[in-house]
């Protein structure tokens, strides 16, 4: 795994935003940026932070290039992939916004709490 990025700034709406130092290409989309809404901090704080969901993102980017989209809202195509990651599974639930090369992750967390450690 590569080396977590410098955060580049953050919205007025809490959003963080990350340069993303690694290639991503979703469905034909060259990602430069990676969005985290602070959403997954309100349920998920405990055990999920902004390196941890990086870290989920390059190692499913790593494996995975095309992906089916769970629903599409105006300019915006949702996706919802389950990851698992370091013996534990993990639901991603990110989207692209028409014409812009980001990568917004709106949530993250655990399937369950009884995965396998590894």
């Amino acid at each position: 795994m590569k080396k977590f990025p410098p955060l580049l700034f953050t919205t007025n709406e809490g959003r963080r935003i990350y340069q993303v130092p690694f290639f991503i290409e979703i469905n034909g989309v060259t990602i430069k940026e990676l969005v985290i809404d602070p959403h997954f901090e309100q349920k998920h704080g405990s055990y999920m932070n902004d390196g941890k969901i990086y870290q989920i993102v390059q190692d499913l980017m790593i494996r995975k290039k095309r992906f089916v989209p769970a629903e599409r809202k105006a300019q915006w195509t949702i996706f919802e992939v389950d990851v698992p990651f370091q013996g534990k599974n993990y639901r991603l639930v990110f989207c692209l916004e028409d014409e812009k090369n980001y990568l917004e992750i709106i949530h993250c967390y655990r399937k369950s709490k009884y995965d396998s450690e590894s």
